[in-house]
């Protein structure tokens, strides 16, 4: 949650709502992300949010002071699902299952960071530890 707001998927509809949780209302239209969109993170330092597109095996990423889309949607793998943030190192980790995938995104630049890290069969959930 950024400025009090809280962005919600709407994966039916391919966007992302934003609630303002001071007032509990809505706030502007939808924002058109990629197909499918299924899990969202925020990075607070940087003032964005990260959306999965499964589908479209994308992230789109919001920015949170705008609450527009920056540029493209970012290229993953196969079918990505959560995403998780590391505010403090600048970085997001986004699990792809179709591909057996982990594929790591630089916050500062809006990049993927080298080729997807293949892990095990299909995975979901992640945490991030220090």
């Amino acid at each position: 949650m950024l400025n009090n707001h809280l962005y919600v998927v709407n994966a039916y509809a391919d966007t992302v709502s934003v609630i303002d949780t001071r007032t509990n209302r809505v706030v502007d239209s939808p924002i058109p992300v990629g197909s499918t969109p299924g899990a969202a993170a925020t990075d607070a330092l940087r003032g964005r949010a990260f959306v999965t597109n499964s589908r479209s095996g994308t992230v789109s990423v919001i920015n949170t002071y705008t609450n527009t889309v920056f540029g493209c949607p970012i290229p993953v793998g196969d079918d990505p699902g959560a995403v998780t943030t590391d505010a403090l190192r600048g970085g997001a980790y986004v699990p792809n299952g179709g591909s057996d995938t982990v594929s790591a995104i630089d916050t500062n630049t809006n990049t993927a960071l080298g080729a997807p890290i293949p892990v095990g069969d299909g995975p979901g959930g992640l945490a991030l530890g220090r």
